[in-house]
């Protein structure tokens, strides 16, 4: 299904041919995609904002005020809500915590399953501002019951911070009954939805979330533009820029400075216009494909995949730590080095590279917490460009290394 159209696939690396198992990092990127980047460069190449003046800065003015109306179509946004455009997930939870009034916020709460771009800002800030930090266990969460039992006891305005669903073991949480529960206190709440989204379409009035953060790359968009949703009712909580840069202000006079509103003062750094014409593109491209597609696709590999691994009987060799019915596969070895496993797959195969994800997935406490702080994991996470065949090699290459060994 669409390989022709990612040029990676079809370049030879070192004479062999790549297999790719490593979406749930980031998605390789599309030849229209590619060529979005070039249309930048070809047709405007110039700068954008209140700076500038021309007839091609009203052009691209445009084109990006286009892109953040279709982002918030895209999420089921309101018209007063506000869509920030920054670099990363972990810059957008960072421009989002370090800017909230901690007059307001007595307590943060995480989980332990969290990606560390979710949890370190949240951990920080609760240390810098002395606010109460305190870290559910995952699974206390994914229990209604246990929740709420947790979080009457908690005394004090709240911000809770989670992660919509892990890549590591795909745990999707009931979000609309969390939300639910959050807001009878008038609380807030903060979701990480960098993984959930590339196989779901959110909806942040029916979840009734008040602000998310998801990863462009996770979708074939650029790999240096991520979203912060904010409600519009939600900014109440937000008293400053979390850093101060020349973009977000209005104007300077002596000792009085006058700041941008939401969403331009959140956006300090300004300059990545390619990428935000390249996430238009990739919002109409997701679209045409759909999600039902992409996922029906995804579901016949990940079946196929545990088909011929009990087949092969290599339950006998992996312990499975991803969910039942989970997207992503994750493994761990019980009696082989996982790295080395990997280097093997890069370097002796005589035909293939095969690239999948190791070590802790970016979410360090999970890994501790469970674990053991044992790093010895493998991920394989399929997309629209792999197929069955690719499968088949992977499982054949398990079978020859473990009998070498």
């Amino acid at each position: 299904m669409l390989q022709k159209d990612y040029p990676l696939l079809s370049k030879k690396i070192n004479n062999k041919n790549l297999i790719y198992f490593d979406s749930s990092c980031t998605y390789l990127k599309n030849i229209n995609t590619i060529n979005e980047v070039n249309r930048y460069y070809t047709d405007y190449s110039c700068c954008s904002g209140d700076r500038e003046s021309s007839y091609l800065w009203a052009l691209l003015q445009e084109e990006i005020d286009n892109t953040r109306a279709q982002c918030s179509k895209f999420i089921w946004a309101q018209k007063n809500d506000f869509i920030v455009f920054t670099s990363w997930t972990t810059d957008s939870i960072n421009r989002l915590i370090f800017s909230i009034d901690e007059s307001k916020i007595k307590n943060i709460i995480t989980s332990d399953l969290e990606h560390n771009s979710n949890y370190l800002p949240q951990f920080e800030y609760s240390k810098i501002k002395n606010i109460n930090f305190v870290c559910f266990k995952y699974k206390d969460i994914l229990n209604l019951d246990i929740l709420e039992t947790k979080l009457e006891k908690i005394t004090g305005w709240f911000l809770l911070c989670f992660t919509h669903c892990s890549n590591i073991i795909w745990s999707n949480f009931d979000l609309q009954w969390i939300s639910e529960l959050v807001h009878k206190y008038w609380w807030y709440i903060l979701v990480d939805d960098a993984q959930f989204i590339s196989h779901n379409r959110e909806n942040v009035v029916l979840n009734n979330i008040d602000f998310l953060a998801f990863s462009a790359h996770k979708i074939w968009w650029p790999t240096w533009i991520w979203v912060l949703y904010i409600k519009y009712w939600s900014e109440n909580i937000i008293k400053y820029s979390s850093k101060i840069w020349w973009g977000t202000i209005i104007n300077i006079n002596n000792e009085k400075v006058e700041y941008k509103k939401l969403p331009y003062f959140l956006e300090w750094w300004v300059q990545n216009f390619w990428w935000i014409l390249w996430l238009k593109w990739c919002i109409n491209y997701y679209n045409e494909i759909s999600y039902e597609k992409i996922n029906t696709h995804i579901n016949i590999l990940v079946k196929y995949f545990w088909n011929k691994f009990y087949e092969n009987n290599l339950d006998n060799y992996f312990e499975i730590l991803s969910l039942d019915n989970s997207l992503i596969i994750t493994l761990k070895p019980k009696n082989f080095n996982v790295i080395d496993f990997h280097w093997y797959c890069n370097y002796f195969l005589d035909e293939y590279i095969i690239s999948f994800r190791t070590w802790t997935m970016c979410a360090d406490n999970y890994v501790n917490n469970y674990l053991n702080w044992d790093k010895n994991i493998m991920r394989l996470s399929f997309w629209v460009y792999n197929t069955t065949e690719e499968i088949d090699v992977l499982i054949i290459s398990i079978l020859k290394y473990i009998r070498d060994i």
